[in-house]
């Protein structure tokens, strides 16, 4: 769940419109920094391990644990090369795609893996959360359902349901699952993020903004836990307080999430102050702001 730069009101629950600026991890993230995985070496690599197909199975799962996913393809491929058949080498593949957003592909690689018993509940997790990453929940929800009761110690399912019990919202639901998640990843940035989430959801912003300060310092780089605390501290109408050390080229879209939320808690005055702001911040148009301020003199009419 991410704020999004495109934030205008809609008629519904204040809920409904902050579920637009979110993003709830999947433990499985789109790593920016990676190209085209087609284009990584396939043989001849240092990270093969020559110990044997076990040991190069193992430094793949690891390397996908650290997010290393062109070191965890190479490994996997490497196997399959050698023994095709291998389903937990497939497995691997799914987890990569996954975790780079090629969610079809990955779901492909989870279907072969499937085959093989020992493996079923993790494959099912994964289809499960490609789904959900694809906003297929008619779909995804129930496969996670099953997942948790085939393997409950699967704690990005619990993760994962978590996020359809929001979109349902199914308040106690959401926050056994992320619960349930913690328990077995415990002190997890973003099941924390998750969960905080859920509470902004349910107009709970002081409950978030601790959520959101876990989750940051967990992981201070997880700038989705970070924009989300600015969402949560603005609900709480510290609008200033807000935007603090954000960075220059979000500074714009900051002001405007301010100024919305403001909008949102009725505060028009404040609304109107920092939606102005945001406009005379950003360095080309800024529409979104522009059609918020338009939809606050509605409001005030």
């Amino acid at each position: 769940m991410t704020p999004s730069g495109s934030i205008v009101p809609r008629p519904g629950s204040l809920g409904r419109r902050l579920a637009v600026m979110s993003l709830c991890g999947l433990a499985a993230c789109v790593n920016p920094e990676v190209k085209d995985l087609q284009h990584a070496p396939l043989a001849g690599s240092s990270i093969f391990q020559v110990g044997g197909l076990d040991a190069n199975l193992v430094q793949g799962e690891k390397a996908i644990e650290d997010g290393l996913y062109e070191e965890a393809q190479v490994l996997f491929t490497r196997v399959l090369d050698l023994q095709p058949t291998n389903r937990h080498a497939k497995l691997g593949l799914g987890e990569v795609m996954l975790g780079v957003g090629r969610y079809r592909e990955a779901m492909a690689r989870f279907e072969e893996a499937s085959t093989e018993p020992t493996l079923q509940a993790k494959a099912l997790q994964g289809r499960g959360l490609a789904l959900l990453a694809l906003k297929n929940r008619d779909q995804a929800c129930p496969i996670l359902t099953e997942t948790v009761k085939a393997d409950p110690a699967l704690w990005r399912s619990w993760n994962g349901l978590g996020q359809c019990f929001d979109t349902d919202q199914k308040w106690k639901e959401a926050e056994e699952a992320y619960r349930k998640a913690l328990a077995l990843k415990p002190g997890n940035a973003a099941v924390h993020n998750n969960l905080g989430f859920s509470y902004l959801l349910q107009r709970k912003p002081q409950e978030a903004a601790a959520e959101f300060v876990i989750a940051v310092k967990q992981d201070p780089q997880l700038e989705v836990a970070k924009a989300n605390l600015r969402l949560a501290l603005a609900a709480q109408g510290r609008y200033d307080e807000s935007l603090l050390d954000v960075p220059k080229d979000e500074y714009s879209r900051a002001l405007n999430n301010a100024g919305f939320i403001a909008m949102m808690r009725g505060d028009y005055v404040a609304a109107e102050a920092y939606l102005s702001r945001a406009m005379e911040a950003s360095p080309a148009f800024n529409e979104v702001a522009w059609r918020n301020l338009n939809q606050l003199e509605k409001l005030k009419k």
